[in-house]
Order: structure tokens, then C-alpha cells, then sequence
């Protein structure tokens, strides 16, 4: 009798391994969706209502383009996570299950989301007071800015419901369908 030493444990199922790169593709294009819609709908907002006047484009894109784009990075972070990580997709899930992840996928994002916006928004006010030329903050500055970091957060987040929403929804259901596609071939499945 030969030692063979110790027992290598054999890999899951590819049906079962978790989907990081699928997921990680989806993420991304959750990602664009939500930059390149948000610059659209800024641009035509800008363009159809102030068009005469080019300087306001210039301003309405820098205060929410920027905003939008730190937003949208841990939004996709979190579909990422969801959708690869914490609760899987997986080729044989239903489309009720695969909706479900993507709800919480976009929950977890929005709450990301907002975490970011509430930080750029106290940055860019608190950047605003120093080129003003205030040194420090009074407890009443403070407190009669917070409306303002709040309404400005909420904005962000807000906007990226419905969007975010539907894009990871299709992002799921994309990755599942790639899932299922990819252990239909026999050559990927036999390698399971």
C-alpha cells in the first residue's frame, strides 16, 4: 500500500462555484448605466432649459457629475458583492430568487450609495466655507449646513433607485442566463 499523502478536496461544481468575474462584469455595467444616464439626463436638462448659456452646463455637470460618479462606484461594489459573494447567483435559480438578490444587491448599494454621497456633500460644503475664507465652524453653521449635506445626499441616492434598480435586476438575470449557457457545453461541464 502506497502513501498518496493527504486527500485534496475536489472543486465544486462549476453550477455551484461562486460567479466573481460574471459578477463583476455585471457590476460594471450597473456602473455605466448609472454614469452614462446621469450625464445624459444632465446634459439634455441643461441643454434644453439653459441652452444660451454654456456656463451653467459647465456647472450643473460639475456639481453632479462628480457626486454621481463616487456614488455609483460603491453602488456597483455592493452588486458585485451581492451578486458574487454574499448571496450568489446561481444558473439553477429561479427568476423570483435571482429578483431577490438583486433587491438586496441594490439595497446594499444605495445604502453605499447615500455613505458616499453624505461625504462628498460635507466635503464640497465644508471646501465652499474654507474658499470663503472661514477658518472653523460654528455649532450653528454646522447645524444650519445640515439641511443642505442632507438635501444633497438624498438627492444623489435618490436618483439612483429606479436606475440602479432595474439595471442590477438585468444584470442578474444576464449573469444567471450566462450561467446556465456556460454549463450547457459539455466541454465546460465535464471539467466540473
Amino acid at each position: 500500500m502506497t502513501d498518496q499523502g493527504p486527500a485534496i478536496p475536489a472543486s465544486p461544481p462549476l453550477q455551484e462555484r461562486r460567479p466573481l468575474a460574471g459578477a463583476a462584469v455585471a457590476a460594471l455595467g450597473v456602473y455605466l448605466v448609472l454614469t452614462v444616464g446621469q450625464l445624459l439626463q444632465t446634459v439634455i436638462y441643461a441643454l434644453t432649459g439653459y441652452a444660451a448659456d454654456l456656463r451653467y452646463l459647465q456647472l450643473i455637470l460639475g456639481n453632479t457629475v462628480g457626486p454621481t460618479l463616487a456614488a455609483a462606484v460603491p453602488f456597483a461594489i455592493a452588486t458585485w458583492l451581492g451578486l458574487g459573494v454574499i448571496l450568489p447567483v446561481r444558473a439553477r435559480q429561479t427568476t423570483g430568487t435571482v429578483v431577490g438578490r438583486a433587491v438586496v444587491a441594490t439595497v446594499f448599494g444605495l445604502l453605499g450609495a447615500a455613505v458616499v454621497a453624505l461625504v462628498v456633500a460635507v466635503t464640497s460644503y465644508a471646501a465652499s466655507y474654507v474658499s470663503a475664507g472661514y477658518r472653523t465652524f460654528s455649532i450653528d453653521e454646522l447645524a444650519g449646513l445640515a439641511p443642505r449635506i442632507l438635501a444633497s445626499a438624498v438627492s444623489t441616492t435618490s436618483a439612483m433607485i429606479v436606475p440602479g434598480f432595474l439595471a442590477v435586476v438585468l444584470a442578474a438575470m444576464l449573469l444567471r442566463d450566462a450561467l446556465r449557457a456556460r454549463a450547457a457545453r459539455p466541454e465546460v461541464a465535464d471539467r466540473g
